[in-house]
């Protein structure tokens, strides 16, 4: 009986053996014959070329380097129009909107990717006199909310000019010009010129705003010059704060052309309020003085394009933080003597200058100064 159990025995191991043997090669591993360890043989993976991410910047197609990509083909509504190894292209002004899509390539694999996304090129030019709102600057009103019909409002004079007035640009698929010349827009409040909801994201917003300049021209915020009232006597109360001062442009990509100077800046922000004053015989204390507002910023923008020409030139500031509001005056006799210590830590606090310009910069001509 032990022999039968023990051939038995054996012979279900030697099974077993086999088993794992065909187990183990079939998942490809291998058994090394000299320290018997198993080693897992790597599947080979197709060579691959990543797709780009294209998005116009006026008349410019930009995308990042595509990984194992030696060179790109371009397409214009679909037909082959160029091969090339930049990572981006300048397209020439044209009458009618174009779409461009990319494919990215390897040359010694000759693989290619799949296509890029769409991006649209708008016309520069040509446009018909539904889609121009021109503006004399004489009489120009004081806001205007701009459809996406529009793809093209003008204001020009033959002196320098400041006019006071805010545009909101709603949500839109093609670019809007802006061609001033000699004029130079403040704001009545709000930023100058904006997005509906403020937002500037490519992601949300997938268009441009592009400045045709001629002469001096520019776009400035508000300044907040507004001083917010003083609390009541004796009632402890910290002074309002200052007012921010506006923004001048909002947009997902601003673009500036052509010659002269163009010049953008945010409005100043306001003065904090002075505290309550505290009076002869109150037993109660001053008020705390209020903050400053916030500085308004330039150029909001997910990217900014300077395209002029040799000679133009773009001055791009940010509007400076107000004042910090002083506190009341320490006029009790009863409570005056504690806190005179402690005086000039009740002041507010002086607010935040604004951000000149928030964006990826791309020069392609003129000079910007920020």
């Amino acid at each position: 009986m032990r022999k039968k159990r023990l051939i038995g025995l054996i012979g279900v191991t030697f099974a077993t053996m086999i088993f794992c043997s065909v187990f183990l090669s079939g998942c490809g591993f291998s058994g090394d014959s000299d320290d018997n360890n198993i080693h897992y043989q790597p599947q080979e993976h197709p060579f691959t070329v990543s797709a780009p991410y294209i998005i116009s910047l006026g008349n410019i197609i930009k995308w990042d380097a595509c990984k194992n990509a030696d060179e790109y083909l371009i397409f214009q509504d679909n037909v082959k129009i160029l091969t090339t190894s930049e990572t981006q292209i300048e397209i020439e002004d044209a009458s009618v909107d174009h779409t461009y899509t990319v494919i990215a390539r390897n040359i010694e694999n000759n693989v290619e990717s799949e296509k890029s996304n769409i991006a649209l090129v708008s016309k520069s030019f040509g446009f018909d006199q539904k889609e121009i709102l021109e503006l004399d600057p004489q009489n120009i009103g004081t806001y205007y909310t701009i459809a996406p019909s529009i793809r093209k409002v003008v204001c020009k004079s033959e002196e320098q000019m400041v006019v006071e007035s805010n545009f909101i640009i709603h949500d839109r698929e093609h670019d809007l010009f802006f061609e001033l010349e000699n004029v130079t827009i403040r704001s009545m409040e709000k930023a100058v010129i904006t997005t509906r909801d403020g937002t500037y994201s490519r992601a949300d917003q997938n268009w441009n705003l592009i400045f045709e300049v001629a002469g001096k021209c520019g776009v400035i915020g508000m300044d907040q010059t507004f001083v917010p009232a003083q609390p009541s006597d004796n009632t402890e109360k910290r002074g309002s704060n200052g007012l921010s001062g506006t923004d001048a442009i909002i947009a997902p990509t601003v673009v500036v052309r052509g010659s002269g100077e163009f010049t953008v800046s945010g409005g100043n922000g306001g003065a904090g309020g002075r505290g309550a004053n505290s009076t002869t015989w109150a037993t109660n204390y001053y008020g705390d003085g209020g903050n400053g507002g916030v500085g308004g910023d330039g150029i909001v923008s997910q990217f900014f394009v300077l395209q002029m020409e040799t000679d133009g030139v773009v001055y791009v500031s940010n509007g400076r933080g107000g004042a910090r509001g002083a506190p009341g005056v320490n006029g009790s006799i009863l409570t005056g003597p504690w806190s005179t210590s402690d005086y000039n830590e009740h002041y507010g606090i002086a607010g935040k200058d604004g951000t000149a310009l928030r964006g990826s910069v791309i020069t392609l001509g003129g000079t910007l100064y920020d």
